[in-house]
């Protein structure tokens, strides 16, 4: 699979030492997580750590975004890239990940990547909006539970994400999933499957192009009434008016 050609290697700073601040580790944490981020969606998850109120409601400005970025840089501990007519992205450097003690590989996503790491992280801030105090366990935090029995490119058994939220007294788990291209019935009715198995109930994010696909996947199942409903298919555009990338 082609991989993101990297448009700026981290810069060594020649003023000095650089010192990181507190909203540089869980920013490179979060990106880590979600594998990269867009820098959109960073300047929404740092406003969360601002100490001061944000111009904007809800997010900080592109300046204060670009201002952690240049840090980061400086610091080794990103590399950045703008693939296509989107925002600029951002990812762990491999020094960046062993600063930060974060496990797994450091590696350029695939440019095909990118509209689906968009849209997870938007259904994540949408959840963690519509349920507070709750986790998300990301896709790479899954893999490496599972002692990475899974290839990186193998979304088979491993959901993008496992977010736990309380129904009632109890915690149940909802796997997560978000397609923007287009999967054979087979594929995602295996998927399904093996979801059931693991987890409470799914939440399947697809667009408004793969929608039909992914319910023809899950009408080729022989599912009871109790299974069935366990199963939630979602446009990803009616969550927040979302608008694809790429």
């Amino acid at each position: 699979m082609k991989k993101v050609k990297k448009t700026d290697q981290p810069l060594r700073s020649h003023k000095g030492t650089i010192y990181p601040q507190p909203r540089d580790f869980v920013g490179i944490t979060f990106a880590y997580e979600q594998r990269a981020v867009s820098v959109d969606h960073l300047q929404v998850y740092l406003a969360r750590y601002s100490k001061r109120q944000t111009a904007q409601v809800g997010q900080i400005t592109p300046s204060a975004v670009s201002q952690v970025i240049d840090r980061w840089k400086q610091l080794r501990w990103v590399f950045t890239a703008k693939p296509f007519a989107s925002p600029q992205w951002v990812w762990p450097s491999k020094e960046g990940m062993q600063a930060l003690d974060l496990q797994g590989t450091a590696s350029a996503p695939a440019v095909g990547d990118f509209p689906r790491y968009h849209a997870a992280t938007h259904i994540r801030f949408a959840l963690e909006e519509q349920y507070p105090d709750t986790q998300w366990i990301s896709e790479r935090a899954l893999r490496l539970q599972s002692n990475n029995k899974y290839a990186d490119d193998d979304r088979s058994f491993i959901p993008d994400a496992v977010h736990w939220r309380k129904d009632g007294e109890e915690e149940k788990s909802y796997a997560i999933r978000v397609d923007v291209d287009i999967l054979s019935h087979e594929e995602i009715a295996n998927f399904l499957e093996r979801m059931l198995d693991n987890y409470d109930f799914i939440e399947y994010y697809a667009t408004a192009r793969t929608l039909h696909v992914v319910k023809g996947g899950m009408g080729i199942m022989d599912l009871d009434e109790e299974d069935e409903g366990r199963i939630t298919i979602r446009k990803v555009e009616d969550v927040g008016s979302y608008k694809l990338i790429g």
